[in-house]
């Protein structure tokens, strides 16, 4: 059976006018969906002599996919326009609507910002509460894998199956970027998570079943993940 995750509005006019988070599958990139299947411009699966593996290309990765649509995007409503002036990025839209609010310097003392960021740490808006089944929280975090993006989204988890109230994403801009971040961006995703109590520890080593695993793994030429132990994931 499906678990229903809800998307809130908390105002009339973010349910006349705001999208709410929509499945990650709809936003899978165009530059993953041009590359191409196989290396060197093959048309069909080879292994070639004297290589370690076959000729698949980053394509056929299913956990780099997997990660690509997991979950739930929170989408920007607004064309965002940046400017940079006097070496600091000014970020303006037309609408009435809040699409960006920022922190303060004080509020993130310490963190290691990188430097082709700037130091400013902004805030992505959301117009909805974002509720979960009781026993499931929610990681938020950047879009995963989407390198391309002018911006890099913080992360996070929250109790959402307790939390009332909308969640607000920080986030940092890349150094020198200018121009329209557009209206449907993706700018966070969200993976809910089943709460338990875990623990750790570590094992033996088991000869018999490392064997056993690599021979399962390698006894299908290619896809071999895929066919042998990937399951679906569905988010509606």
């Amino acid at each position: 059976m499906k678990k229903l995750i809800k998307f809130v509005p908390v105002t009339k006019e973010a349910e006349l006018a705001s999208t709410e988070p929509q499945p990650s599958i709809k936003f899978i990139p165009d530059w993953y969906k041009q590359i191409p299947p196989f290396m060197n411009g093959d048309q069909k699966l080879k292994f070639p002599k004297n290589w370690g593996t076959h000729n698949s290309t980053i394509k056929k990765c299913v956990p780099f996919l997997d990660g690509i649509t997991a979950g739930y995007m929170v989408v920007l409503d607004d064309d965002v326009y940046v400017e940079q002036v006097d070496n600091q990025p000014w970020m303006r839209w037309k609408s009435d609507a809040e699409m960006i609010t920022w922190h303060s310097p004080e509020q993130h003392p310490n963190l290691p910002i990188p430097e082709y960021y700037h130091p400013l740490v902004s805030k992505w808006h959301n117009d909805f509460v974002i509720s979960t089944p009781k026993g499931f929280s929610a990681v938020f975090m950047h879009p995963i894998n989407r390198l391309d993006l002018p911006f890099f989204t913080l992360s996070g988890i929250v109790d959402s199956d307790k939390y009332p109230n909308p969640i607000h994403f920080p986030f940092l801009l890349k150094k020198g970027f200018e121009g329209i971040i557009e209206a449907g961006t993706p700018v966070a995703q969200i993976i809910p998570i089943k709460r338990e109590l875990w623990k750790s520890q570590k094992e033996k080593f088991n000869s018999d079943e490392q064997y056993q695993n690599k021979r399962k793994f390698l006894k299908t030429f290619a896809n071999s993940y895929k066919k042998n132990f990937w399951i679906r994931k569905s988010y509606d």
